[in-house]
């Protein structure tokens, strides 16, 4: 059990002495405020909130981030405060806001997102999984875990996006691999054209396929389609428009995706392999790679396979 009560002091600051930009311990809640702010209007802050103070003298917020903020929109002057002195251990902080707000995190894929990547900013990857994982039912390891590491480096707007199901988390992880301007232009244009989330995720996930595919950005694609939609179907409504700017983006895909597994599948010809080996594309075909499959009885029969693998190499 962490004694850090036993490293702290009690002292009154004005709610503004406390860097609340700081987002070193920081985990998200899109809750109306409001009511908040009205309890503390009413009754002050019952709980104190717990800051920590840095080597350079600020204080940042470790627990109780929003009765801070509920405080300063309440025109409260002076707050109690528990103050961590900088001597405690970065990890017993992160700690700390984790346990207490346990019930919380688990409630949705932001907040466990976002808390499991701070947990892997101070911990090692065995103390996160045996120790913090299970309790927010975040898995230990493999794909999903990355994918959870990928969201949390999300904008607020994105990380709001997927809290209110605007989003899904498939197109989370797509656009926090793109650069903020590209992925805020797709949070655009699926505002602008009102798609529900899975709809949203098979046309972001077009544009991306297809701005690979064409050597452009993901913003170019779409001001290509919205310009389409809009000249040839200005006088239309927004629900027309959405559906004419949908269907514009799938016959592009397709036909760019058709196009590509002809030439694919015409080279697998030429080179004319057994029935018992496999080449399959890149996925969507957005790089050049391939991957090879094969079934072999024994491993001389192996061998033999790899051996023709080999005398492929010089085929175009």
């Amino acid at each position: 059990m962490m004694n850090w009560q036993g490293n702290t002091r009690s002292i009154l600051v004005h709610p503004d002495e406390i860097a609340l930009s700081d987002r070193t311990y920081y985990l998200p809640c899109y809750d109306e405020i409001g009511p908040l702010v009205e309890s503390i209007s009413q009754v002050g802050v019952l709980s104190p909130p717990v800051v920590r103070k840095n080597h350079d003298g600020t204080l940042v917020p470790v627990i109780g981030r929003r009765r801070l903020k509920a405080a300063l929109e309440a025109g409260i002057t002076e707050i109690g405060v528990l103050v961590v002195n900088a001597s405690e251990p970065e990890q017993n902080c992160v700690s700390l806001l984790f346990w207490d707000n346990i019930s919380r995190i688990k409630q949705n894929t932001v907040t466990v997102a976002v808390m499991t990547a701070s947990l892997l900013n101070v911990f090692d990857l065995e103390t996160v999984a045996e120790k913090y994982l299970p309790w927010i039912g975040a898995p230990p390891r493999g794909p999903r875990l990355v994918r959870l590491r990928s969201i949390a480096q999300l904008d607020e707007r994105s990380l709001r996006a997927l809290l209110s199901g605007r989003i899904v988390e498939k197109t989370a992880v797509l656009l926090a691999a793109l650069d903020i301007e590209d992925r805020l232009e797709m949070l655009n244009f699926i505002d602008r054209y009102g798609w529900n989330a899975n709809k949203s995720d098979e046309i972001l996930q077009a544009v991306h396929d297809l701005s690979i595919l064409g050597g452009k950005s993901t913003t170019k694609t779409i001001c290509e389609a919205i310009d389409w939609v809009e000249t040839q179907h200005k006088e239309e409504d927004i629900v027309r428009k959405s559906e004419k700017v949908r269907n514009l983006i799938r016959s592009w895909k397709s036909k760019d995706l058709f196009q590509r597994q002809d030439l694919f599948e015409q080279w697998l010809q030429k080179l004319d392999l057994p029935r018992n080996i496999r080449v399959k594309p890149a996925q969507s075909f957005e790089s050049r790679s391939v991957s090879i499959e094969f079934t072999a009885d024994s491993p001389d029969h192996a061998k033999k396979i790899i051996q023709t693998l080999a005398d492929t190499k010089n085929v175009n």
